[in-house]
């Protein structure tokens, strides 16, 4: 049996690690972002957050809280 991973629908050469709770698409842990509780991507966090400037930076990603 093959199976195969999911991809992030923006950066299409990483495993998606979560999906999106907003749009419903796969999103790696460089896109995936905590938004009171519930994992965005960063394309529907842009006008919930306004993080315009650094996409990554702030807030940090579930997956670089940690660090």
């Amino acid at each position: 049996m093959n199976v195969t991973k999911a991809r992030c629908y923006i950066h299409d050469g990483a495993e998606a690690v979560a999906r999106c709770s907003k749009c419903g698409k796969d999103i790696c842990a460089k896109c995936a972002v905590d938004y009171h509780g519930q994992t965005i991507c960063t394309a529907c966090g842009m006008p919930l957050i306004g993080f315009f400037n650094n996409m990554h930076g702030d807030p940090k990603t579930i997956f670089e809280k940690n660090k």
